[in-house]
Formats: C-alpha cells, sequence, structure tokens
C-alpha cells in the first residue's frame, strides 16, 4: 500500500494529552487480613525472573474504533483495487491504531515477553525503574510500536484519522521522544511513576536491562535522526535500534474476520514478515557509549 508514516502533521485542538508526565496509576491493592496462625519457620523462596523482552504498543487514537475489520481491510487495498471492487469510501486509507500494533506484536512475540500499552516515554521509564529496583537485569529487549515521520520523529501517541496519522500539540509536548523528555532525563531530580505508588529514578531504569539489553523503535525512519536515538540511548544506557526507511504493512483478511498484518520496508518485497524480530537485518544501531555487541533475541 502507499505510505504508512506520519504525513500532514498538523496541531489537532481537539485532542488533548492522554496522561500527564506518563503516569500510570492503578487502584492500591487491599491490605491482606492479619494472620494469627504462626509464620512458617522455613522463609519462602521466590523464583528468579527470567529474562524477558517488554513490548510497548503507543496508544493512538483512532477513527477506527468501533469499525469492522472489514472496513479496515477495505481501507488497506490499493485504490486501483478498492475502484475495481467497487468500494465506496475511496478517502479512507488505514493507518495502524493500537489494535494493529497488537496485532503485529501477536505475531512475532518472544516466549518471554510481556506486552504493555504506553501513551508517554515517561511511563516507558517508570515501568522500566519498577523493573530494576525490583527485578534487575531482566529486560533483554524493548520492543516500541508507535509512528514515526519522515523527519526522524516518532511519539507514543496520537490520533488515527480516516486517512491520516495527526499529532497535537499536546502529543508532540508529552509524547515524542523529543526535548522535554531529555531535559527531564537530563535532571536528576526526576521522578518516573511506575503502577505503583513510589516513584523511580533513571538509573533504576538502566538497572532493569540485562547484559546485552536493547530498544528497537519500531516507527517508520526512526533511524534517520540518529541523534535522538543516540540521545536516548545515553538516557537508558544500552543500544537503540531504528529504521532508515518506512515500515509499511501488508494487510490481509482472515476467514474468521480477523485482520493478519505482515510488517515490511518500503521497497523491499521480500521484506515482509509475521515476526517482526525477522526486520532485524534493517536495522540501524546506535550507541551513545562503547560499542553494542548487537543484536540477540
Amino acid at each position: 500500500m502507499s505510505d504508512n508514516d506520519v504525513r500532514g502533521i498538523s496541531p489537532d485542538k481537539r485532542s488533548t494529552s492522554l496522561h500527564d508526565r506518563g503516569v500510570v496509576t492503578k487502584a492500591p491493592a487491599k491490605k491482606a487480613a492479619k494472620k494469627t496462625a504462626a509464620k512458617s519457620a522455613t522463609p519462602s523462596t521466590r523464583a528468579p525472573v527470567r529474562p524477558h523482552e517488554l513490548d510497548v504498543l503507543g496508544m493512538y487514537r483512532s477513527y477506527w474504533a468501533g469499525r469492522s475489520n472489514t472496513e479496515k481491510f477495505q481501507a488497506a487495498l490499493p485504490r486501483e483495487e478498492r475502484i475495481r471492487r467497487g468500494i465506496k469510501h475511496l478517502d479512507r486509507e488505514w493507518y495502524p491504531d493500537t489494535e494493529d500494533f497488537h496485532r503485529v506484536e501477536a505475531a512475532g512475540k518472544a516466549k518471554q515477553s510481556v506486552v504493555k500499552r504506553m501513551a508517554t516515554p515517561e511511563a516507558l521509564v517508570g515501568m522500566l525503574g519498577e523493573i530494576g529496583s525490583k527485578n534487575p537485569g531482566t529486560v533483554s529487549r524493548v520492543n516500541i510500536f508507535a509512528h514515526g515521520n519522515n523527519e526522524g520523529d516518532f511519539a507514543l501517541s496520537g490520533r488515527v484519522s480516516e486517512n491520516n496519522v495527526l499529532w497535537s500539540e499536546a502529543d508532540l509536548q508529552g509524547a515524542a521522544f523529543a526535548e522535554k523528555f531529555f531535559a527531564e532525563a537530563n535532571d536528576p531530580l526526576t521522578v518516573y511513576w511506575g503502577t505503583g505508588k513510589s516513584g523511580h529514578s533513571l538509573a533504576e531504569a538502566r538497572q532493569a536491562f540485562s547484559k546485552d539489553g536493547v530498544v528497537v523503535v519500531y516507527a517508520c525512519h526512526s533511524a534517520i535522526n540518529s541523534v535522538d536515538l543516540v540521545r536516548l540511548s545515553g538516557a537508558l544506557g544500552v543500544p537503540v535500534a531504528g529504521f532508515n526507511k518506512e515500515l509499511v504493512f501488508k494487510v490481509d483478511q482472515t476467514k474468521s474476520g480477523d485482520l493478519s498484518i505482515e510488517l515490511g520496508i518500503d521497497g523491499v518485497p521480500e521484506s515482509f514478515e509475521r515476526d517482526f524480530h525477522q526486520l532485524d537485518r534493517y536495522l540501524k544501531v546506535v550507541r551513545a557509549a562503547p560499542a553494542s555487541k548487537g543484536l540477540s533475541r
């Protein structure tokens, strides 16, 4: 299909930020009732947490929410094919939203993986800080699924319209890996919030990664602006990888009515894969400090 990066980015004054500084919270757990029985003399042991991948899905408000998979599939067809089939609404053009990111993630997820939906970079750092404080060295790879543009910008939230992807000013301020995020990362007093009541430091977020940890950004043109990738690498202390070219999606509809989505590289027909890890060979890897040993699953 035609290009799938963020085109025509313009402020959408009706849009509002999904989160304030990426704080992700949930209701505190109820306190357990006191037990009268004597405690066991043998201390309980907890099995060590195995290294795993963290799959992060950008949270995009979507025109397609509540619409059928058939409508999505038809909008993903080339215009000529839609005309041939007599499909209405030729002005529609499909772009992936959060549910579609989840389809791509689910088709290629590693055996040991955890998936989270996040709207801001701060929420991601807060989650990593929580992991680093409790189970350091257990995140082998972070896979970020989001939208990007041909200038190398990428953000964790925005709006998918009927024929485009748009970022409001609030999205660019709160959801992009840009100046605001890096300024906060350079401030040693910045606190990042995970799912609990405790704040976490950037140092704790770095501790979450295993020895060969890496961050991979699945967004169009995410590696064109290597400066931001290097800065993200410096903030998290691990190599960061992205794509110089546009990511494109091959969409099909299964007999059950669901959508099947393959991910590939624009202009490289043989690149389409159900498992997003297979696109590692097209990645550009950068690091702020000593050279990386390379990507590994």
